[in-house]
């Protein structure tokens, strides 16, 4: 195997080599953001193929069979999150226009509007989401695989992360794009063959029906609904490939391609989710981590029916992670080369870099991958803070731009740190902090992930009231002076 990575290295890098010296080179807006011309129809695939992750394969299944109330947890944010980001979106793109400028991430814009520190707060919300959704990509492709076969996560990782690198290095965004529209293709006929078979297949029982989780209702909001559904809601805010089609999008269309990506998301969570509620009322008894949908279509289809569900999976999480290294070109190429190193970068330049930097998430997303106690609810839970922390300033940016900017900065940095703290509190229980707040021992994760979505609420809302109090001061003082 140290060979085959030896050679998957050596084809990617002469594969970027070859790119970078075609004459016929794509262009950092076609690269990057397509143009910024994807139509309604693509653009309404192409958001619910990347709302439509590992977590909706793999968490929703396990979920339904917790109880409705965990399986509610999971759906009612998730169709909030693209609501939010509908309503944002054309905000977002109508304030680009006003301020002349070319924006190609959420820290751009957050950068343009609150400063540099902002800027990079929303930065690292967007690193650390890019690595931690590869990660549970890749970990989804291993909790499926692993139940099947003896093969390495890593080696699972390398060769499909050499694939989805395949496909979107040529063309960027265009090529994720592309693997969109397979996968939605993918996503709909897998649905309607579900639905077939639960409609006329006749289910064998396994035992009297599993009851669903003792947990109260208010149990399940706390420790489930409020770090599940923050890391939800600032999913298509953190999460680059969801970010960067706030751009692609065309302006007059983009708010009905987020809605109606949350619409398709619903009904694709709800086909993935039957499996759980299935899995329960046939009293199916499932321990370490097995996955209602595989252990089902398992005792129901043939060899080769089960052969070809899996390579559905597998293409369907191949291409989820293709988008996501197509968009670490905007991270890296937009937060980091042209801003810190190349500040009138070339398209050639940004195309170079933009590739280069689709190798990182790949050996990063490995690296947790290889960690085999961590699983895809696991790391959908642990971006809480990432995400949480970056939701408001991006209200706030849209609909109070005059809020003052250290209080955006000092805001996210609290509540990324604080968050963070209170979060490591529940991992080691043993811990420092623990011993030092002991709520944190049960409450840490939950407690964590609120703190780090209201301290800059808190912290936003006050800059709010003071920058509006200056600006009324300054058209008071000068009355012609448009602000």
């Amino acid at each position: 195997m140290g060979f085959i990575m030896l050679f998957v290295a050596a084809a990617g890098i002469f594969l970027l080599w070859a790119l970078s010296h075609k004459k016929e080179q794509p262009t950092g807006e076609s690269f990057l953001v397509a143009d910024r011309n994807v139509g309604p129809f693509v653009g309404t695939l192409t958001l619910t193929a990347n709302w439509i992750q590992a977590p909706a394969l793999i968490v929703s299944g396990a979920l339904a069979y917790q109880g409705p109330y965990h399986f509610l947890a999971l759906l009612l944010p998730n169709v909030a999150a693209m609501i939010l980001m509908g309503i944002l979106a054309p905000k977002l793109q109508q304030m680009m226009r006003d301020r002349g400028e070319k924006w190609y991430t959420i820290a751009q814009a957050i950068g343009s509007i609150f400063g540099p520190g902002a800027r990079t707060m929303m930065f690292f919300s967007t690193f650390g989401a890019l690595i931690f959704a590869v990660a549970y990509t890749l970990t989804g492709i291993r909790q499926w695989l692993s139940q099947l076969t003896g093969v390495p996560p890593w080696e699972m990782s390398v060769i499909i992360g050499a694939a989805a690198f395949l496909l979107v290095v040529p063309r960027g965004l265009l090529g994720a794009i592309l693997g969109d529209k397979v996968k939605v293709a993918l996503i709909g006929a897998f649905s309607i063959a579900v639905v077939i078979l639960l409609g006329t297949h006749d289910f064998a029982s396994q035992g009297p029906a599993i009851a669903a989780s003792p947990m109260s209702a208010w149990d399940v909001l706390w420790f489930v609904g409020v770090p599940l559904g923050i890391s939800l809601l600032g999913g298509p805010i953190c999460n680059p490939d969801l970010a960067e089609r706030a751009y692609a999008v065309q302006a007059q269309n983009v708010r009905m391609a987020y809605f109606g990506g949350g619409f398709l998301f619903a009904l694709a969570a709800l086909v993935f989710g039957s499996f759980g509620f299935l899995a329960r009322s046939l009293g199916y008894k499932l321990t370490g981590g097995q996955l209602p949908m595989l252990t089902i279509l398992r005792d129901v289809l043939p060899e080769w029916g089960l052969i070809g569900v899996t390579l559905i999976i597998i293409a369907i999480l191949a291409t989820a992670l293709a988008s996501l290294l197509a968009s670490a070109g905007d991270v890296f190429s937009i937060e980091i080369v042209n801003r810190w190193f190349i500040r009138d970068a070339s398209d050639r330049q940004t195309v170079k870099w933009s590739r280069v930097a689709m190798l990182i998430p790949i050996v990063a997303g490995t690296y947790l991958t290889s960690f085999e106690k961590i699983d895809v609810r696991l790391l959908q839970e642990s971006m809480s803070v990432i995400r949480g922390e970056a939701i408001f300033p991006l209200v706030f940016a849209m609909f109070a731009p005059y809020t003052v900017r250290e209080s955006v900065f000092w805001g996210m940095l609290i509540g990324w740190a604080g968050g963070i703290l209170l979060t490591l509190g529940w991992i080691y229980p043993g811990g420092a902090i623990a011993d030092i707040l002991p709520f944190t021992k049960v409450h840490g994760k939950s407690a964590g992930a609120l703190f780090a979505l209201v301290w800059p609420l808190l912290s936003c809302a006050v800059g709010a009231m003071v920058g509006a109090e200056e600006k009324r001061q300054r058209l008071a003082s000068n009355p012609r002076k448009a602000i």
